[in-house]
């Protein structure tokens, strides 16, 4: 298995099932040096969704009372090799990434547990585990976006927003998460 992809980069690669194994390893690792009281860890974004291609980077969040528990964290999490990322003005996520620019493999955020970031994000994951057609169509985008911005990923990802949206109003009208 291959995970990591540079900072900044677009690359698409077929869904590989030992994601979901690296996902659990990574938990376990972390697991081990964090305090006992955090909340459920759960594998997001595109590898948590088997049959669509992805960046190969594990994304995962861990749920909190407050997301910056994570900046409480930091130190730990250095030790650990992630590095801390801002966020914007998103107050309900707090961002770490690990491995070099050139090949970053996991980014773990904090997110407030029940928050929209928390309930979109799992939303997202099950709706599209769920729906092998909306499934498809997000994978066709995802093709698209990657082959026209291959050394853009902010415009990659700003161009998936209306899809990401139109996932979140069924999410909220289904009362999923």
């Amino acid at each position: 298995m291959s995970i990591g992809l540079q900072r900044g980069s677009v690359k698409l690669v077929p869904h590989d099932p030992n994601w979901s194994r690296e996902f659990k390893q990574e938990v376990a690792r972390l697991r081990a040096l964090l305090p006992e009281d955090l909340g459920p860890f759960e594998h997001v974004g595109s590898t948590s969704i088997p049959g669509i291609p992805a960046k190969p980077i594990i994304d995962f969040m861990v749920g909190v009372a407050d997301a910056r528990r994570g900046l409480e964290l930091e130190s730990i999490l250095n030790g650990a090799g992630y590095e801390h990322r801002s966020n914007g003005d998103n107050t309900d996520r707090v961002l770490f990434v690990l491995g070099p620019e050139s090949c970053r493999t996991h980014h773990l955020s904090f997110v407030t547990l029940g928050s929209p970031q928390w309930r979109n994000s799992l939303g997202f994951r099950d709706l599209l585990r769920s729906d092998p057609s909306l499934a498809a169509r997000y994978a066709d985008l995802k093709q698209k976006l990657a082959g026209k911005y291959s050394d853009d990923r902010n415009s990659y990802t700003r161009e998936k927003e209306p899809f990401f949206q139109e996932v979140f109003e069924i999410v909220a009208m289904k009362g999923n998460n």
